[in-house]
């Protein structure tokens, strides 16, 4: 669906209300703040009685439309019931509107966040300053991943490194210093046992036609992706490469192209390794010592962001240590991350020196 690479489809689906919902999900903090489980399920069935009056015709109306559903079906699998149980003709609707955007049946990360209105019409779960704070942390972060994307295909696609331009990957650390400034602004303004009590409750699996799909996890933004152009495609552990494929069915379908193009490429890190192997100890070339130095560079950015991650997860889950993310990860899987990040920043370093601790 080529329309996913449209500038301003982020802009459209937040204007539109093609469920006529915004009056109702006004009222969703109060409704979920009372744990009122039969406002909740009439909230839904109106909802739905709307869609299925007047079915949406284009991609943005269809995403806005799973979008509000969305909000209101986590809110009544958060007070206990299946949705599709509780509003039998959802089902139907989530079909319908799983076929129109070529997604999974459900709402995901984009339609809580970057699809999300802005103001008086944002969707909240609690309707609390903090929720905010982290709608707007991914909210911000979108554009510049979708350059970081770009740039990592740019530079798989070239026929040599002696072919990349050494700034391209300075650019791509820019790229992505903005999950970095993202997990500053939740450290500064959200508390981490405020996501772990009052917002991930509402992200928990919820079943369409006896299949369990995650709500909307900060996970399935695509570092994910990243990590495969930079380092995860050749590399070969084997819980990691489970974890991105599990990501997949949550991904853009351009986000799932780049993935199979770039598992059948060695990464980043593999092709400067391959590089560097016939140097040893000696000094590279100044071209390949460049793109090696700006490699580690992208690396120590992702460093500094999951490491940040890591405190702030840790904080999160310190009552439950063992309980997977709310898209399927765990606290030990990150860690791992972190290491293989660290290790591969290290290998391809063009000297011990310039390798991050």
């Amino acid at each position: 669906m080529t329309e996913y690479h449209d500038p301003q489809l982020a802009q459209q689906i937040r204007a539109l209300d093609p469920l006529r919902a915004d009056e109702l999900l006004a009222d969703l903090p109060k409704l979920n703040r009372a744990g009122d489980r039969a406002a909740l399920a009439m909230t839904l069935t109106l909802l739905v009685d709307n869609g299925l009056a007047q079915p949406a015709r284009s991609l943005p109306e269809a995403n806005a439309a799973m979008r509000d559903l969305g909000m209101v079906l986590s809110s009544v699998r958060r007070h206990g019931d299946e949705p599709v149980e509780a509003v039998p003709r959802l089902e139907a609707l989530l079909l319908d509107l799983a076929d129109r955007t070529g997604l999974v049946p459900r709402d995901m990360i984009l339609h809580y966040t970057v699809w999300n209105p802005t103001g008086d019409r944002e969707r909240t779960f609690t309707g609390d300053p903090m929720e905010r704070a982290l709608i707007e942390s991914v909210r911000l972060v979108g554009d510049d991943l979708e350059a970081a994307i770009r740039r990592c295909d740019r530079i798989l696609a070239a026929p040599s490194l002696e072919a990349v331009p050494p700034l391209l990957l300075d650019e791509l650390a820019a790229d992505l210093q903005c999950m970095v400034d993202s997990m500053d602004m939740v450290i500064d303004e959200v508390r981490p046992e405020f996501f772990f009590t009052d917002i991930r409750p509402y992200l928990d699996p919820v079943l369409v036609e006896g299949k369990s799909y995650y709500g909307a996890a900060a996970a399935q933004m695509p570092i994910w992706l990243i990590d495969q152009a930079l380092w995860a495609a050749d590399d070969g552990h084997a819980e990691y490469r489970d974890f991105a494929a599990s990501m997949l069915p949550y991904a853009l379908p351009h986000w799932v192209g780049h993935y199979r193009d770039w598992t059948a490429k060695p990464s980043i890190s593999g092709r400067i390794r391959t590089a560097l192997a016939p140097y040893g100890t000696d000094d590279p070339p100044p071209h390949l010592e460049r793109i090696a130095k700006a490699h580690t560079g992208v690396l120590r950015t992702l460093l500094t962001f999951r490491g940040r991650h890591m405190g702030i997860t840790k904080r999160a889950y310190a009552g439950a240590p063992n309980m997977s993310g709310s898209g399927g990860g765990s606290v030990a899987l990150l860690q791992e991350i972190i290491e293989l990040t660290r290790a591969h920043a290290r290998l391809t370093a063009p000297t011990r020196a310039s390798a991050p601790s």
